[in-house]
């Protein structure tokens, strides 16, 4: 992922354009985290869900094109993370920004 520079007192934030296998290896990886909260946006919807839905429940919704968007807040290393997914013409375009802890 490529890193945007910011403000200092600003969370680090980086964004790539993943395919399918990145993806899904992204979602392994993050599934050996501690997940927090996993919420999901239907296309149709103008705002996300308030449900919160486990990381299984929310990948196949996102991977069978029922949501458009998964925003996944995760522990690792002692930094908590808050990663955006959304599904693009040109792939799958992952936010992250890291909120030191």
């Amino acid at each position: 992922m490529s890193a945007h520079p910011t403000d200092p007192s600003m969370p680090a934030l980086y964004q790539a354009v993943l395919d399918a296998e990145s993806t899904g290896a992204l979602l392994d990886d993050i599934g050996q985290t501690q997940v927090l909260e996993v919420i999901a946006r239907d296309p149709a919807a103008r705002r996300a869900s308030r449900q919160t839905l486990t990381l299984s429940a929310a990948r196949a919704l996102f991977e069978g094109g029922q949501v458009h968007a998964l925003q996944i807040q995760y522990l690792f290393e002692d930094t908590h993370w808050c990663d955006t997914l959304m599904r693009t013409d040109g792939g799958v375009r992952v936010v992250r920004i890291a909120h030191e802890s």
